[in-house]
């Protein structure tokens, strides 16, 4: 999942919303391509009842975000740091970084996290 920001129209270097996409290719081994959705986009996530799933978020903007997953709590597994390039709409994991585990206060199951810009 990629976690994107639209500029303004009207003002210049504002943001004008925040939006939730998707990340083609592997930021692991390569280059991520990010698409932005809109509210009305089909649902694109839909774990099983009682599955375990690991899902990766890509925070290519500016600011500290909170995320939030409806009806399920989550545990932070670590922070990386990526390369985002607004140019190409591109997310990659810093080749040779090392993850961080998560903050002594983010221990345990939650349902909402902040996600670091460029991790």
């Amino acid at each position: 999942m990629a976690l994107l920001e639209e500029l303004s129209a009207f003002f210049a270097d504002a943001p004008a919303e925040t939006r939730l996409g998707t990340v083609a290719g592997d930021p692991n081994t390569g280059t991520g391509i990010w698409t932005a959705l809109k509210w009305e986009d089909a649902v694109t996530e839909n774990p099983a009842v009682g599955a375990t799933e690991v899902w990766e978020f890509y925070n290519a903007t500016v600011d500290a975000h909170p995320m939030h997953i409806h009806e399920v709590l989550f545990q932070v597994v670590d922070r990386q740091a990526i390369f985002v390039d607004e140019t190409n709409k591109t997310v990659q994991v810093v080749p040779g970084s090392v993850p961080t585990p998560p903050e002594p206060w983010e221990d345990g199951f939650k349902d909402t996290v902040t996600a670091y810009p460029d991790r």
